[in-house]
């Protein structure tokens, strides 16, 4: 008799978990995630005593996720999420080349001319003009920007499916304050996402 009752128990438990997962997909549960690369297209900095301050916004950053080859090589029947894990930053080898840079002065360029900089993704929402801040500096920028060639932004973990899906599209806009390099700064970078999906 206790075998039995032993043996109904798992029953009952394992009809409990299919109940469970059933419900779940039908409440739009995540059943696999994906990681997604893009190369950011390189952004020029003007320097060279053209300018002495920095403009406060940098050409709008290039993002486009589904364009991605990881975005496109996975199958899905829906878009749970997606959040930008990580922006590199990198001054680029041309940044120093004077075929390039006609005022470059054989310093090494780094990125110690940005005092801030902050990244906000916009687009229009349920006909709301919506903008989310999703990166900026790390906190100890200060500390570590003197000769700083590559670093990693400090992300803000927000869900931008929203906006990746506005009928109108999205932009990337960018803030930043700070002091003309003293000669041309050329950078790219790259950005990583983390995408959630479901399946019916």
């Amino acid at each position: 008799m206790k075998m039995q009752k032993n043996t109904m128990n798992k029953v009952l438990s394992g009809i409990t978990t299919l109940s469970t997962l059933f419900l779940l997909a039908c409440d739009g549960a995540t059943f696999a995630s994906f990681t997604a690369d893009e190369e950011l297209p390189a952004t020029t900095v003007e320097g060279g005593g053209l300018v002495s301050i920095l403009p406060t916004a940098f050409t709008p950053f290039s993002l486009d996720v589904k364009n991605s080859a990881a975005f496109n090589s996975n199958d899905y029947d829906y878009l749970n999420s997606i959040k930008l894990t990580d922006i590199t930053l990198a001054v680029l080898p041309e940044s120093e080349d004077t075929r390039s840079d006609a005022n470059e002065n054989g310093v090494p360029d780094d990125f110690s001319f940005i005092d801030t900089l902050s990244l906000f993704i916009r687009a229009d929402i349920n006909g709301m003009d919506s903008r989310q801040l999703i990166a900026e500096l790390p906190e100890d920028w200060n500390e570590i920007r003197e000769g700083m060639q590559e670093f990693s932004m400090t992300m803000q973990s927000v869900n931008i499916l929203d906006y990746v899906e506005a009928p109108n599209g999205y932009t990337i806009e960018s803030e930043a304050s700070g002091t003309a390099p003293a000669d041309n700064v050329i950078f790219g970078g790259s950005a990583e996402y983390n995408v959630k999906v479901g399946f019916r």
